[in-house]
């Protein structure tokens, strides 16, 4: 079971904050390359509900959980409890 890395939640931010078109378009992409993400689903679903609305408050409320998924997925990926080997330090 691959998950994504924090980059991936980096490059949606960004792509949010930019105002990117084309962020459904990574939302797929990044959605096929990690299926078993679900956190990664929830929040391409809510993006793409988000794309007809544009409500603010509901687009404030996405990039904070994509700054925490960064900072958990950073923290996890560097030396958290998930690492593959025990012994790594």
């Amino acid at each position: 079971m691959a998950i994504a890395s924090y980059f991936i939640f980096k490059d949606i931010l960004d792509s949010i904050e930019h105002d990117d078109q084309d962020i459904l378009e990574k939302c797929r992409i990044f959605m096929e390359r990690y299926p078993d993400d679900r956190e990664l689903t929830d929040i391409c679903n809510r993006i793409s509900e988000n794309m007809e609305t544009k409500d603010t408050e509901q687009i404030e409320r996405i990039k904070e959980d994509l700054r925490e998924l960064i900072n958990s997925r950073h923290i996890e990926a560097s030396g958290g409890t998930h690492l593959w080997y025990r012994e790594r330090r």
